[in-house]
């Protein structure tokens, strides 16, 4: 009676939705903690702020990430455009699929 893969596939990702959630988190407490700290003139804000800025950049790849995946609606995983009129075999970025034309129909 174990866990079947689609039981285990839905657990991973809400533990890698909340464990960048926590990270987007931890950046903002870490901005203002070391905003705080380094207003009151302890070495140790300048070491918060680097630290802030390093999660902002790591987090920030996460956040673009999927506010483009919900912008355009594109499947990363699968090189398909959903949600538009054209859909093309392939991956619409490759080479192959502007040079076979016939390849692109309407939905």
């Amino acid at each position: 009676m174990g866990f079947d893969s689609r039981k285990r596939s839905c657990l991973w990702e809400l533990f890698v939705s909340f464990c960048r959630f926590w990270g987007v988190v931890t950046a903002i407490v870490l901005w203002g903690v070391g905003v705080e700290t380094a207003y009151r003139r302890y070495a140790l804000g300048a070491y918060l702020l680097l630290a802030a800025l390093l999660m902002s950049v790591l987090e920030s790849v996460f956040v673009v990430h999927f506010w483009t995946k919900v912008c355009l609606r594109f499947d990363v995983d699968g090189g398909e455009i959903v949600g538009s009129n054209v859909v093309a075999n392939g991956s619409p970025f490759s080479g192959d699929s502007l040079a076979n034309q016939d390849e692109i129909y309407e939905v």
